[in-house]
């Protein structure tokens, strides 16, 4: 892609300064173009629908791999439950996850866009766009080249735009429980639950600050079901060494894509 020019306000407009947002908005920016960031929140932290666990190849070959220690930590070991939770140790010489504070993590990338001279506009919202000269039009930035979606799982972009859409969904929850230790705190816990996660599975983690313990199932749109997390955790807590009695702090929910595209980029012709 060739540098950055004049013709128009902007050479890229991305919607959404989540991971894959920021990673795209500093790659543009590394080779001279012009990029506009819309964050409709006024706290990249706030309001999070991702868990913030990474794997060994986001945190080693993409920007992550600069994030301070103190918003990591690594885990090398999955155990994995049957529904009977009976468990199993699964690990891979030189494989790990990193669980991570998560809002720490996102406003850290806000920082890491703005270092990079990205125009970072937090509690703006993508409203509508048009196709015009070589470019788009996006209303409250101008003309650009090209328009990115990194808004969810229900692009505004992507609708406004006439990209693909994503129609299979998980519906995931989880808490965060802070200053909370689990009683094997360097293993990954996953469940597998017909009754409580089908489709998919529940997880217990330590995180930097605390326990993080979720679970995310099918999402039927004829039949919307609400993960029963409270129920969950009192059939696994125990296995996955979570202490009793413990109350959560922030909470995290909402769809996940299961197919299609994360973050889709247009440009007219």
């Amino acid at each position: 892609m060739e540098n950055g020019t004049g013709a128009h306000d902007a050479d890229v407009v991305i919607v959404g300064a989540s991971f894959a947002g920021a990673a795209c908005a500093i790659a543009a920016a590394q080779r001279g173009l012009r990029v506009v960031v819309l964050e409709r929140k006024r706290d990249p932290g706030e309001k999070l629908h991702t868990t913030g666990i990474i794997v060994k190849e986001a945190a080693e070959q993409t920007l992550l791999n600069r994030l301070p220690s103190s918003m990591t930590r690594r885990v090398e070991e999955v155990r994995l439950y049957a529904p009977s939770l009976k468990q199993v140790a699964l690990a891979a010489p030189g494989y790990y996850f990193l669980t991570t504070d998560t809002p720490a993590v996102m406003r850290w990338l806000a920082e890491q866009l703005r270092a990079h001279r990205v125009d970072l506009r937090l509690g703006v919202s993508f409203t509508d766009a048009h196709p015009c000269d070589d470019g788009w039009h996006v209303a409250g930035v101008g003309t650009t080249r090209y328009l990115v979606g990194a808004d969810g799982a229900r692009s505004r972009v992507a609708q406004r735009c006439q990209l693909g859409r994503v129609r299979d969904f998980l519906y995931g929850v989880e808490y965060d429980f802070p200053g909370a230790r689990l009683a094997r705190p360097d293993a990954l816990h996953c469940f597998i639950s017909k009754r409580y996660a089908p489709g998919y599975i529940g997880w217990i983690a330590q995180s930097p600050t605390g326990v993080q313990a979720g679970l995310a199932l099918r999402h039927d749109a004829s039949k919307p079901r609400v993960p029963d997390i409270d129920g969950f955790l009192m059939r696994v807590g125990e296995a996955g060494g979570l202490p009793r009695l413990l109350k959560p702090g922030r909470t995290r929910a909402g769809l996940i894509p299961c197919s299609g595209p994360v973050a889709g980029m247009t440009r007219p012709g």
